[in-house]
């Protein structure tokens, strides 16, 4: 087996538990969402930095061109908004709704890398990515609609047409970034933004929440920067494929552990996206 294989899969089971982390906080607290979508980035960069001593972090100097620094500004823009739409999403719904939800960004963000990096071109895994999220997104099928809730919407436009762009944005930046330094750049800017907002909303109560918060924060930095890697080693399209075993994880997590319920359409789902990415392990 291939070992850059490793780093989607140990991506997945870490940002899994990071998410589980989050929704048991905010399900349990009344705390903000964007305000503690704003704590999680700011508690992330003393590991990002600590990770610096141990994983070589370097800057090559075509990063600071201005169609780098460009992409860089949009980079973090995306990034800002989609945490902040996603926190709120999951204070108020179920994990699956969400994790069903953010599927539908997969095969958009796989076809966008194709076209940008033809050297990625995969016919046969960009299908099964297609039929791994088709299988989840079923289970929002009742009778021939697709069921959404409103307060959903806002995040599903995003994930359709804006997120699929920063894996891209991404891939590019990595090419005069380090994983590590790009996620220290980009969390570094996303908390200055954040820093009034946390200053107004300071309270003992996040005292409560600190060490929950630090391992979400721990676990997600970690995935994202096993990501960036897989980006590099593997490229975009395939890293996605392995990514949407996420859900998979995430409703087993959270129907152990925060007692959500698990439907016959979503089990199915699984036994789907599980099989497609067995093909896609098989193909590689």
């Amino acid at each position: 087996m291939n070992l850059s294989l490793l780093l989607p899969i140990f991506a997945v089971l870490l940002n899994s538990i990071s998410i589980v982390v989050d929704k048991s906080v905010l399900k349990r607290h009344r705390i903000n969402p964007g305000v503690y979508c704003g704590w999680i980035f700011l508690a992330s960069l003393p590991f990002l930095l600590i990770a610096t001593a141990f994983v070589p972090s370097t800057v090559l100097p075509q990063a600071a061109q201005w169609g780098n620094i460009c992409i860089l500004a949009a980079s973090i823009l995306l990034i800002l908004t989609l945490n902040y739409l996603w926190y709120y999403a999951i204070k108020d719904e179920d994990l699956h709704e969400v994790q069903s939800l953010e599927l539908i960004r997969n095969v958009p963000t796989m076809l966008f890398a194709a076209l940008l990096f033809p050297a990625e071109r995969s016919v046969a895994l960009i299908l099964l990515g297609a039929v791994a999220t088709a299988g989840i997104l079923s289970s929002h099928i009742h009778g021939k609609r697709f069921v959404l809730h409103k307060r959903l919407i806002p995040l599903a436009l995003f994930l359709v047409f804006l997120s699929p762009w920063n894996a891209s944005f991404t891939r590019i930046l990595l090419n005069s970034w380090s994983p590590i330094t790009l996620d220290i750049a980009r969390f570094s800017a996303v908390v200055l933004i954040f820093l009034p907002f946390l200053y107004r909303h300071r309270s003992s109560r996040w005292k409560e929440i600190l060490p929950p918060l630090l391992l979400s924060a721990a676990a997600s930095s970690a995935a994202w920067v096993l990501i960036y890697y897989s980006y590099l080693a593997s490229g975009v399209v395939e890293t996605v494929v392995f990514l949407l075993i996420q859900p998979v994880l995430v409703y087993s997590m959270s129907s152990l552990l925060l007692r959500e319920r698990i439907t016959q359409r979503q089990a199915i789902g699984f036994i789907i996206a599980i099989c497609a990415i067995g093909v896609s392990v098989f193909i590689h």
